[in-house]
């Protein structure tokens, strides 16, 4: 991210489609790190989304995940 920001910045927003969609990315994201990868995120945060230049929503910072205990 330069610094400072662009202007452009100030007065961006997204679309209430565009969210839908993001959040629904991210649902997706956590449900193959619970389901399939079997990775807990223990610090979803704001700053750990990052949005593409295609529009998609990932999950990053994968830092504080951890694999659950099966007894």
């Amino acid at each position: 991210m330069p610094s400072p920001p662009p202007p452009d910045f100030k007065t961006f927003e997204l679309y209430d489609v565009e969210k839908n969609y993001g959040l629904y990315q991210l649902v997706e994201g956590l449900t193959f790190l619970h389901n399939d990868a079997k990775i807990l995120q223990a610090s979803l945060a704001p700053e750990m989304i990052v949005v593409t230049k295609n529009g998609q929503w990932k999950i990053a910072g994968l830092f504080f995940s951890s694999t659950p205990v099966c007894d």
